[in-house]
């Protein structure tokens, strides 16, 4: 059974939700683990994401290079990205 773009959707809130509700106490291990865990839903770059998404599921790419970790958002036309340390 295939899902739709809305499902995929709904699936990519619910899980950020579940992300949103990580306590302060979670190590920033904690939460990259989670992240990789929606890994089957967001890529996983080592250079910094330029093009243009197209799907729901575009608008997130995690990157990783060394022992830096990014969130990509893709916002307002433009990349944004928030850094996990």
């Amino acid at each position: 059974m295939t899902k739709t773009n809305e499902e995929r959707l709904d699936d990519l809130e619910r899980q950020f939700k579940e992300l949103n509700d990580v306590k302060r106490k979670d190590s920033i291990q904690d939460v990259i683990k989670r992240l990789f865990m929606l890994e089957k839903k967001i890529e996983v770059v080592s250079v910094a994401p330029t093009s243009t998404p197209v799907l729901p599921s575009e608008y997130l790419k995690i990157y990783v290079d060394g022992a830096t970790y990014r969130l990509y958002v893709y916002v307002n036309g433009t990349w944004r990205y928030s850094s996990l340390t």
